[in-house]
């Protein structure tokens, strides 16, 4: 099914500063509220619209990982007008690519690269040529956005098999990770990603989760 981003962010802002959103990475926890997600769904559209001029004809293609940066900047893009690509297309000049690895452009389109560091607020050392840093330049936009200067767009929802209020899904198709995302909000819930390297039993425990499916 589908849902709207104006939608989406307005669910967000309801979460408060509940849970909304907890990574488990490489020897990391990171738990983002309801309000600090929307905050930097809001940074980021507003960084894609105001200083790299994207519109209904520009695609965003996120070269990166399944990650809970990955799943903010789709939505970002998809606030911002964009269409959102995890597979590579022929880009233009009013294109965008976000990468974690970043390698010399062979197109016209903006290249950004993204450090997938924990709470890492710059792409660390020099950038790469041609690179501007997908990390630091949202951060110059006000923590809020005014949904009424973007058209509405839809975003895919994947909603949860059950009613709980907490879900954990596997970091395995960005894709689909971004749409049980919007899934878990829409349904007042919080999502867990955990990567392959940790004990998922564990953290369900912890957490106190349910399994969206077989992790």
């Amino acid at each position: 099914m589908n849902q709207s981003t104006h939608t989406l962010m307005e669910a967000l802002l309801e979460r408060g500063t509940s849970p909304a959103l907890i990574w488990y990475g490489v020897s990391e926890r990171i738990e983002l509220s309801g309000k600090v997600c929307a905050m930097h769904i809001s940074k980021i559209a507003q960084y894609l619209s105001d200083d790299l001029g994207v519109d209904g004809d520009s695609h965003l293609f996120l070269d990166l990982p399944a990650h809970w940066k990955s799943v903010l900047w789709s939505l970002a893009g998809h606030v911002a007008g964009c269409h959102v690509s995890y597979t590579p297309t022929e880009l233009s000049w009013n294109d965008v690519v976000v990468t974690a690895h970043p390698t010399p452009p062979q197109d016209q389109a903006t290249h950004l690269a993204l450090t997938l560091a924990p709470l890492a607020f710059a792409w660390p050392g020099d950038l790469p040529d041609e690179y501007e840093d997908a990390a630091s330049a949202p951060m110059r936009y006000p923590d809020t956005i005014d949904l009424t200067t973007f058209t509405p767009q839809d975003i895919a929802v994947e909603n949860p098999p059950t009613s709980f209020s907490t879900y954990a899904v596997g970091a395995d198709d960005p894709q689909r990770l971004t749409a049980q995302f919007a899934g878990a909000v829409f349904n007042h819930a919080a999502l867990v990603i955990i990567t392959p390297q940790n004990n998922i039993e564990n953290i369900l425990a912890t957490e106190n989760a349910h399994a969206w499916d077989i992790i």
